[in-house]
């Protein structure tokens, strides 16, 4: 057999591979069942519309003294209201050693009177995405009053 044959004959061998591996991925996807919801279908209609109508040129702006942060609007599932707080990159680095040294979440304290981050009552620091702190994930558990409003209005539209 002469180099010619053998590589044609190696790349016939080759898109076989591929074809076979295509055909297992087609049927794969045949029997898949989906995993996760599109946000869309996953929420009621009403319940986060202030939060997905709103553009990072609407958040809530404040000046601290590590620098500036802005507030996100506040969404909701039917536990929880959360808010995040988009951090400076003085902020931010003042809030990671913070969770450095500690190696826990940041304290309503700490969030109040060191960044200067003003939150209401009961916001809680609960997450850290991706292993860094650009903003700061916050919830807050929703009281019987909030959800008892949540039902009216998700009622009355």
């Amino acid at each position: 057999m002469n180099k010619s044959s053998r590589a044609s004959l190696n790349q016939s061998n080759n898109n076989n591979n591929n074809n076979d591996y295509y055909s297992i991925l087609e049927e794969l996807a045949k029997s898949e069942t989906p995993k996760f919801r599109s946000v869309k279908d996953s929420m009621s209609e009403n319940l986060n519309l202030e939060f997905i109508r709103s553009s990072s040129e609407n958040y809530t702006y404040k000046i601290t003294s590590r620098g500036p942060v802005c507030y996100s609007a506040v969404y909701r599932d039917d536990k929880y209201a959360y808010r995040h707080v988009i951090l400076s990159d003085g902020v931010r680095q003042y809030a990671e050693n913070k969770v450095r040294k500690t190696n826990a979440f940041l304290t309503e304290h700490c969030i109040v009177n060191e960044l200067q981050i003003d939150i209401g009552k009961g916001w809680k620091h609960f997450m850290i995405y991706d292993g860094k702190i650009r903003e700061l994930i916050l919830r807050k558990a929703l009281t019987s009053e909030d959800k008892l409003k949540m039902s009216i209005n998700m009622y009355n539209n």
